[in-house]
């Protein structure tokens, strides 16, 4: 499995548990799985029904994890053939989209949630969006195919993630903002954006009413979910100004060295030196040729609102304090506009993303020029581009060593043996970090089981008392016997499965032992039944 362990496990339930619910006449947009007795609203956890329902084939025939591999692994190519296809509608020649594509595909932030977070990582409808945008807006398409392929594609990201769904749609409105202001004397122009607004308004209306049921479980989650804690606080997940220079373990190049010395958050908002320098260069030939242009109708007239679009994602991805080296400044931000739920609940950090597509961009634009204005004689300067371009890009490859591929903490064998059908099970490690894999436990039994586990997603529910406490930190304390008992008891659980490669498993071992309760041993997993007197 790639990178088994921490948040996969929880995406390999939710994979299977949309087609298993929708076929066992369950309601898929609550579970109770996960968090025993207490039911959960799916509609506000990262649980990505489109994603599981296409896989679902698959998962049938191949298993969970199968289809967890190649979702992963289809990710990135997926994510840079469709920047690819947007750079070559743009004119650019296929060298320079492909290099663009690469950029947007296989970026920092593509590789660092690759390493589990899947609902982050399938971002193509992106740039086929802003393709079917551009096509609209030159008229290539009718306005009844604009609104249906982009209703669809808001639909299919929407069941992926709702974060990027609402940050997209944010920075949608707030380019078009840009683009009415730069255009306010280009009467011709400005009809032309107003028209495209209005259209992309009323696709993205379609697209709510066809995901009407999960707009209604998450209106209704709102109700439990907006005065709990949130799960991203906008002031930690944002990017570090250091990172967009300095490296992290994501990255093959310095990145495991850098990492000794600067403490970022998370390190997926990477460009590197080189990148930046071409970044420079292509805005600043762009700027002069739209300068040298008879004024009118100039084909350059986009050039300075996507410089300002470009920055001003940057800026935002800052969060609403400045980070320096994962310390928090304490320097106001322009992200201080994101305060308002949902989109109190986006990282950020993770802004980063469009930016990368627009980087991707502005490389392919100079790429694509690399020979231009250079005489026969000045062929180092030729070569010395393409130089910058190659130390570019191996600055940006990814630390193949910084993913695991390993086997999973699972076999259906020890469940199904030692662990009765609809019996409440406690997972330990109990945080799915480094080695939980309750969910997949209960997931891989095909729900015959379900477990009183960690909280995980927008609503944000904690059990009060030691107990969660000392199960959350993986510490044994004071009194073991009576707190563990007594939360056995609460919450109905009769089996407690550690797994063989849980941190500090000698501990617990010794805990239950001293209990005098049972253990089973089998297909890496510790079985203990509760006996409660």
């Amino acid at each position: 499995m790639f990178s088994p362990g921490g948040d996969q496990s929880y995406f390999l339930f939710f994979l299977k548990w949309w087609p298993w619910a929708i076929t066992h006449n369950v309601n898929p947009f609550k579970t109770n799985y996960l968090t025993y007795p207490r039911f959960y609203n799916t509609a506000w956890l990262t649980s990505v029904p489109i994603l599981s329902l296409i896989a679902s084939p698959i998962t049938y025939y191949f298993g969970v994890i199968f289809s967890w591999n190649i979702l992963i692994l289809l990710a990135p190519v997926t994510a840079a053939f469709s920047a690819y296809l947007l750079f070559r509608y743009l004119k650019l020649n296929y060298f320079s989209s492909f290099i663009g594509g690469y950029i947007f595909g296989f970026s920092t932030y593509e590789m660092s949630e690759l390493g589990g977070h899947i609902h982050m990582v399938y971002i193509f409808p992106v740039p086929v969006i802003i393709l079917l945008l551009l096509k609209r807006f030159s008229k290539q398409i009718s306005r009844k195919s604009f609104i249906i392929s982009t209703a669809f594609l808001m639909v299919f990201l929407f069941g992926i993630t709702t974060e990027i769904m609402t940050t997209f749609v944010v920075f949608l409105f707030l380019s078009a903002i840009v683009s009415i202001l730069y255009n306010l004397k280009n009467k011709k122009i400005l009809s032309r954006i107003y028209r495209l607004s209005f259209e992309t308004f009323f696709a993205g209306l379609t697209a709510l009413v066809i995901s009407f049921p999960v707009v209604y479980y998450l209106v209704k989650g709102l109700k439990n979910g907006i005065n709990k804690p949130i799960l991203f606080s906008a002031k930690w997940n944002s990017a570090d100004l250091l990172n967009f220079i300095i490296p992290a373990n994501f990255t093959k190049i310095g990145g495991d060295f850098c990492s000794r010395f600067f403490h970022f958050w998370k390190g997926n908002d990477y460009i590197g030196i080189g990148l930046l320098i071409i970044i420079i260069f292509s805005m600043r030939n762009l700027l002069k040729k739209e300068k040298e242009e008879i004024e009118g109708d100039s084909q350059f007239i986009w050039v300075k609102p996507l410089i300002f679009i470009t920055f001003m994602i940057l800026i935002f991805s800052l969060g609403p304090y400045l980070h320096i080296d994962g310390i928090i400044t304490m320097i106001p931000m322009p992200g201080h506009l994101f305060i308002f739920p949902p989109l109190n609940n986006a990282a950020p950090n993770r802004f980063i993303m469009y930016v990368f597509l627009l980087i991707g961009f502005w490389v392919a634009v100079w790429v694509c020029n690399i020979k231009e204005n250079t005489l026969k004689s000045e062929k180092y300067k030729i070569y010395g581009r393409y130089a910058l371009l190659v130390l570019s890009l191996l600055l940006i490859v990814p630390n193949y060593t910084a993913y695991v591929w390993g086997k999973p903490n699972f076999n259906r064998k020890a469940i199904k043996k030692f662990v009765p059908k609809e019996s409440d099970i406690l997972p330990i490690p109990f945080s799915p970090y480094p080695y939980g894999q309750g969910a997949l436990w209960v997931a891989g039994s095909n729900f015959k089981i379900h477990m009183t586990g960690p909280n995980w997603g927008f609503q944000v529910y904690r059990h009060n008392g030691r107990v969660y406490k000392m199960l959350n930190d993986n510490k044994v304390s004071g009194n073991f016997k009576r707190l563990i008992t007594g939360y056995c008891l609460k919450h109905g659980i009769k089996y407690i499965l550690i797994s063989e490669k849980a941190h500090k498993k000698t501990m617990w071992e010794s805990a239950f032992n001293k209990m005098g309760w049972k253990s089973k041993i089998g297909y890496g997993i510790i079985i203990y039944k509760v006996i409660l007197r």
